[in-house]
């Protein structure tokens, strides 16, 4: 005979006993802790705060580790994960205000990041911005940056003998004659000139002057970048008689 307390039944035999324990409603067993919940929610409620399950609640999955239950989030259709805080959440709408609260969506896409600058950048790019800053061979670009990066690669075909030290020559000399906080300036850790950053409370530094470019246009410090622009249009006029822009 056996006896379950939680249903006030008798059973024949031990077997009939299990049997009423898988079939029953009112018994909710996990295996791997051999533990029994009146309610199936308990016993979800039990797989999602376990440590030793690695639990999927939408589709009803156990996964060996959470390394594959994660996998599961990403690469599964339907499930409402963000990656970067390591959270399910409800539904889509659920992910949208996450992001909204949490992150920085891209309005014209898809796409999320993780710092406002990181969104800046990404406006600032080709997937959103045309190409209209002109280079004198004829080719157009999206940035200053990628203009001087142009320059300084040695990829301008009007001028191929221009690189970042021809390019630094010029700022040098440039800087010579104006009163400007200057941009160009020696420092020890390079054994060489860098480029510093305009504003004074800002302690960027960059070895090109393509890359102090791309700082200026993430507006990721209170630095204007109009002196910098300047100095471009300078510095385009001493290559090959640019004009300004």
């Amino acid at each position: 005979m056996a006896y379950c307390d939680r249903c006030n039944r008798t059973f024949s035999c031990q077997s009939a006993y299990m049997q009423h324990i898988r079939d029953s409603s009112r018994h909710n067993i996990c295996e791997d802790c051999d533990k029994d919940f009146v309610e199936e929610k308990s016993l979800i409620q039990h797989y999602k705060c376990t440590p030793s399950h690695h639990y999927c609640s939408d589709c009803d999955l156990h996964f060996d580790d959470q390394d594959e239950l994660l996998d599961h989030y990403r690469t599964e259709n339907g499930h409402a994960y963000c990656d970067w805080c390591d959270k399910v959440l409800r539904g889509q709408r659920g992910l949208d205000d996450h992001n909204e609260s949490c992150h920085y969506p891209c309005e014209l896409c898809d796409s999320v990041f993780r710092t406002e600058n990181e969104l800046r950048h990404h406006l600032r790019s080709k997937a959103h911005q045309s190409a209209n800053i002109p280079c004198n061979c004829g080719k157009l670009f999206n940035s200053h940056a990628a203009l001087i990066l142009h320059f300084e690669q040695g990829f301008c075909p009007d001028e191929p003998d221009i690189d970042r030290h021809v390019v630094k020559q010029y700022v040098r000399e440039i800087e010579r004659c104006r009163r400007n906080r200057r941009l160009l300036v020696y420092d020890p850790d390079y054994e060489d000139r860098v480029y510093r950053c305009p504003d004074p409370s800002c302690t960027t530094r960059k070895f090109t002057f393509g890359a102090l470019f791309q700082h200026l246009e993430s507006e990721s410090c209170g630095a204007r970048k109009s002196q910098a622009l300047k100095l471009l249009a300078e510095v385009r006029r001493g290559i090959y008689g640019a004009p300004a822009f």
